[in-house]
């Protein structure tokens, strides 16, 4: 079975405007996660979903594959995966911290 990890990145955030993409220690803050979920090995492919297309540039830079989605239907998507989640056997993955800086080790 492939194993996905997806990181949803929506570009309307209301506390920190685009903080996406905001630097950090001069690199985009959701390069981080990309990063840390590529290097764990617990994934075949690691895709961010987004309705924004700078965004989906860095992610595609920072190595993950992009899903690309207006709001509503990414909200859709994320609340049945959620769902479905819920319900697997990959409940126990849901267990991580919700934190966008995050270490190999902490998956």
């Amino acid at each position: 079975m492939k194993k996905i990890a997806i990181i949803p990145a929506r570009g309307g955030s209301k506390r920190i405007p685009r903080k996406n993409i905001q630097l950090f220690l001069g690199r985009p803050i959701i390069e981080y996660s990309i990063e840390t979920a590529l290097q764990s090995g617990l994934f075949n492919e690691v895709m961010v979903s987004t309705n924004d297309n700078e965004i989906a540039e860095v992610s595609k830079i920072a190595g993950a594959q992009v899903l690309f989605c207006e709001l509503k239907k990414l909200q859709t998507i994320l609340r049945l995966l959620l769902m479905w989640l819920k319900k697997s056997y990959l409940r126990e993955l849901l267990k991580i911290n919700d934190t966008s800086f995050r270490t190999c080790f902490g998956i």
